[in-house]
């Protein structure tokens, strides 16, 4: 999304989103927007849209305008984002929806230009009864629910064409069969038409596997793998499970290729499930980004320390890694930057009081995607009492100079609120799940 040219000079060309879609009185909709799109819902709903952007530390995010009696669902939220494109999802109330399915929710794909900004409908990726009969009886696909775990969809965009793509594995295979997975899409290059182009064509499932005979991924690899979640990177789609690995699938070909590379890292979950407290811990401490020259970066924080906790932090490590090229088509994790807990406090801090700075461990990292030398974290200060506010600091560091260059508080969040219960998982989702270039 380009900035728009009554954005001062200085701001950023990305931003982070909040995935939460900020309703707003339909009446207050305004048609001169420069940020405004509107498109027809597939129930005849007129679905009105506006973008709020703000550079770091705060969020951007969508508005949508709405009657007021409609009710905000869990489901209506941003799912992913690329370059100047933002997927969303909708829950509408479709007559005729399948018995077998909860909800229907329209997809919808908002565009920026300098032409102007567009909003499309995306074809329902939800049935009728009628529709998972007569898909059933033709293994169509149809006959199963899609698109449902917004953390396993995925957007690739490239100049006007887009993907939208999830990927999901079979649940008993041979754990030493070659990798292979289901890949649901939707490719504006398949349509037929202009209409279908604009619309993203038509949904299909493909089959997803290795074309390179030499792989050894296999099933093993990915035993109790869940997706948190799917980051654009050069022509594929990649699936991140920050406790195994990253599976790359170039999702714009006829026939999908699954390569998997692992993390350098020791903490795999077992093959026979996975510890909900570890994932969620995981969620907080490490994260896969890429910049805009296209490289893609695994950042962890290695700490024993409880991340809930407000005791001074002197044990933990932040590792930064790089995928690097060491071959046609063969990858390897090489460590760019190692920091510790005494280096990091003891670092020159750009005006701000040492006394003053939160020691705490850091959390929620991520790289710049204009600067790459450039490292954000998030230090959490968690109440002590019911009377206590959630606080928390967003910290600038330079890799390369090894300075803390900012450290600005993003407000505070009354502890006897239950969305301050899970701060982390929402803050998670605005910082870094979703990364918009602008």
């Amino acid at each position: 999304m380009e900035v728009q040219q009554n954005q001062p000079p200085d701001f950023p060309s990305w931003v982070v989103l909040d995935k939460r879609l900020r309703f707003q009185d339909r009446r207050s909709f305004r048609a001169d927007d420069e940020t405004a799109a509107e498109v027809v819902a597939t129930t005849g709903e007129l679905v009105r849209v506006a973008f709020t952007l703000h550079p770091l530390p705060g969020s951007s995010g969508l508005r949508i305008y709405c009657p007021e009696e409609r009710e905000e669902s869990f489901f209506d939220s941003i799912v992913a984002a690329h370059g100047n494109a933002v997927l969303f999802r909708y829950v509408v109330d479709f007559r005729g929806l399948s018995s077998q399915q909860l909800y229907a929710m329209d997809y919808f794909l908002y565009r920026a230009g300098t032409s102007g900004h567009k909003l499309s409908l995306l074809p329902r990726c939800y049935s009728t009864d009628d529709e998972v009969m007569v898909a059933a009886a033709a293994s169509d696909w149809r006959a199963k629910s899609r698109m449902w775990n917004e953390f396993n969809i995925g957007l690739l965009t490239a100049a006007q064409d887009f993907v939208v793509a999830e990927l999901e594995f079979d649940q008993w295979v041979d754990s030493d069969a070659p990798l292979e997975a289901d890949l649901f899409r939707l490719c504006s290059r398949s349509s037929s038409s202009q209409e279908e182009e604009e619309a993203g064509g038509q949904w299909e499932l493909l089959r997803a596997k290795s074309r390179d005979c030499k792989s050894k991924a296999s099933f093993r690899d990915v035993l109790s793998w869940e997706t948190h979640k799917v980051v654009p990177f050069g022509s594929y789609l990649c699936w991140v499970d920050y406790c195994r690995g990253v599976l790359f699938c170039d999702v714009f070909h006829g026939s999908p290729d699954l390569q998997y590379k692992a993390f350098p890292v020791k903490d795999a979950p077992p093959p026979s499930g996975r510890d909900a407290n570890a994932d969620q811990r995981q969620q907080t401490l490490r994260t896969v980004c890429v910049t805009k020259e296209e490289t893609m970066m695994f950042i962890t924080v290695d700490s024993t320390q409880d991340t809930c906790s407000c005791k001074r932090a002197s044990d933990f490590t932040i590792i930064v890694w790089k995928l690097m090229e060491i071959g046609y088509g063969d990858h390897t994790w090489v460590e760019h930057f190692r920091i510790e807990a005494d280096e990091l406090w003891a670092m020159p801090m750009n005006g701000f009081d040492h006394n003053q700075f939160p020691r705490l461990v850091p959390q929620f990292p991520l790289v710049s995607m204009d600067d790459p030398s450039n490292l954000y974290f998030v230090l959490r200060h968690w109440p002590t009492s019911t009377h206590d506010d959630v606080k928390m600091w967003i910290v600038t560091l330079n890799m390369e100079s090894k300075t803390i260059l900012r450290c600005d508080a993003i407000g505070a969040y009354p502890s006897d609120e239950p969305q301050s219960w899970h701060i982390g998982a929402a803050y998670h989702d605005s910082f870094e799940a979703y990364v918009l270039q602008v």
